[in-house]
């Protein structure tokens, strides 16, 4: 255990083709880290990291030693990405007990797998205690009304990109965000004549603006 490890829990929210899979990769791609884990049901992250899937329990375990392990579920878990996901967050605390320094879990769409609604006790409880297993979240989602509360009351960072959904927007709000500001950043990633596509704002008030 890392008892001493910071939390550090990033929600990257916008709208389809903003930019936030492209931050989030970006982010842990410049990080240092042991390992980071890659839930990739759609082969997404494969494709943009050229990395090998994972399959299997086995084949995750071996690619611990390259620093980066690309779960596909779809072998294992054919239809119950849910099930998946919480499989693929007790294998990542398993490892990261043995495993010393930073890692990095990320899911994209979170939304689409543990809904607004609903958590399971497992994939709750990973949420929580990984910070003691020296394991940062990324979670990106196209608002923050589709993840569940108990993801969204553990993070300690917030970026947005475009967010036009009155819904989407109340959690940014209630962490210090303008509307208007959210509502006026690119529709699109690498829009042409754009200042920044990205605002964030951190636990302690901080704000930031990229790229």
């Amino acid at each position: 255990m890392q008892s001493n490890h910071p939390k550090y829990h990033t929600g990257v929210f916008g709208t389809g083709g903003t930019g936030k899979t492209t931050w989030g990769l970006r982010l842990v791609c410049n990080a240092p880290s042991t390992c980071v884990f890659l839930f990739d049901p759609e082969g997404e992250f494969q494709r943009a990291l050229n990395l090998a899937p994972a399959l299997t329990g086995a084949a995750i375990d071996a690619a611990v030693a390259t620093g980066w392990v690309c779960f596909d579920p779809n072998h294992l878990f054919p239809g119950d990405e849910e099930a998946a996901l919480v499989f693929f967050a007790d294998c990542a605390l398993q490892i990261s007990d043995r495993l010393p320094g930073r890692k990095f879990f990320v899911v994209d769409e979170l939304g689409s797998f543990i809904s607004g609604n609903s958590i399971p006790k497992r994939f709750k409880h990973f949420v929580r205690v990984a910070r003691r297993y020296g394991i940062d979240c990324v979670w990106m989602a196209q608002g923050p009304n589709g993840i569940n509360t108990a993801v969204r009351d553990q993070l300690t960072e917030v970026v947005c990109h475009r967010l036009d959904d009155t819904c989407s927007l109340d959690f940014p709000l209630q962490r210090g965000f303008s509307e208007k500001e959210l509502r006026a950043l690119p529709l699109r990633q690498y829009q042409p004549g754009a200042k920044y596509y990205w605002i964030s704002r951190d636990q302690l008030g901080r704000e930031a603006r990229g790229d």
